[in-house]
C-alpha cells in the first residue's frame, strides 16, 4: 500500500473543498496533526477513520485506494459547471455542424 499517495489524494480532495486541514480534523473526530501525518502518509488510519474520511470528503475508497477503473476527478462545484457549458458548446457545435454537411 501506498500511504503517501493514498495521503495526497485525501489532502488533494480536501483541498478541492475548500477545507483546512481543523475542518477535516473536526468533521471525524481527531486532531489536525493526525490529518497532517494521514496526508503525508506518515500514519495509517483505522479503517473506521478512513470510512470517516472519505464521507467527510464525500470520495470513494476506491478513489483514494486506487482501485483500477475507479479513478475519477475531484472537481469543484466551478469547474463542473465550466465543463458542462463546454460540453453544451461541443455539442451544439457537433449539431450544426452536422446539419450543415446533411444539408449539401
Amino acid at each position: 500500500m501506498d500511504y503517501p499517495l493514498l495521503g495526497s489524494k485525501i489532502k488533494h480532495a480536501r483541498k478541492v473543498r475548500n477545507m483546512t486541514q481543523a475542518d477535516l480534523a473536526r468533521a471525524i473526530g481527531r486532531s489536525t496533526s493526525f490529518i497532517g501525518h494521514v496526508e503525508r502518509g506518515s500514519r495509517i488510519a483505522s479503517l473506521d477513520t478512513f470510512q470517516s474520511i472519505c464521507y467527510a470528503l464525500d470520495i470513494s475508497a476506491d478513489y483514494v485506494l486506487g482501485k483500477p477503473g475507479q479513478d475519477f476527478v475531484v472537481l469543484t462545484e466551478k469547474e463542473l459547471n465550466e465543463l458542462e457549458y463546454a460540453l453544451e458548446y461541443v455539442q451544439d457545435a457537433l449539431r450544426r455542424y452536422r446539419e450543415r454537411v446533411q444539408g449539401k
